[in-house]
């Protein structure tokens, strides 16, 4: 997208109190995303085969984006093309390499793996991926609950279970339901 075109859509979005995402495909698109104003790159961008370097890692991070690592797509598309080795392919590691120093370098990072988009609603890939990109439990949880709270603006009252913060909790043991706090 032409930099003045995407300046004036985030200024519009920005001015409606609208996050702006968005999809690029390789480093120049990332770099032109961060530089005009998006706010959250929709997926890594491993289509140019090589990882971030610091550079673009700190002016991401210096810009407010946060990034939701969509690692499951690139095994998706590669399927796609017939590739079956996808978990050795560059397109994949390569992903998983941007994760994970995005992550080392303070990145804010939440979870996602554009459902819709690919036909699969099951997360399991998604977090073996991010495991395989190096992250552990506490990060991906964050990545679930408190990074997207804070990021849109709701950590003040979601993202965690705490005494006055809201939550819809659900407590199962042994295949039953012991506490819904929609149904006390």
């Amino acid at each position: 997208m032409p930099p003045a075109v995407l300046q004036q859509t985030t200024a519009t979005a920005h001015n409606l109190g609208k996050p702006v995402f968005a999809h690029p495909t390789d480093t120049r698109g990332v770099m032109n995303a961060v530089d005009n104003g998006v706010d959250i790159l929709a997926h890594t961008a491993s289509d140019d085969l090589r990882p971030w370097s610091a550079d673009p890692i700190r002016k991401i991070i210096a810009a407010h984006v946060t990034l939701i690592h969509t690692l499951k797509l690139w095994k998706d598309e590669l399927l796609k093309g017939g590739v079956t080795d996808w978990a050795h392919h560059p397109l994949e590691t390569i992903a998983q390499q941007q994760v994970h120093d995005f992550v080392k370098a303070g990145g804010s990072v939440i979870f996602g793996t554009d459902v819709g988009y690919l036909p699969d609603y099951a997360t399991t890939d998604e977090y073996r991926l991010l495991s395989g990109a190096g992250l552990d439990f506490p990060q991906i949880l964050a990545m679930l609950t408190t990074t997207p709270a804070t990021r849109f603006g709701q950590g003040r009252r979601t993202g965690r279970i705490a005494a006055g913060m809201d939550a819809d909790i659900v407590l199962v043991k042994g295949g039953k339901i012991i506490y819904n706090s929609d149904h006390r």
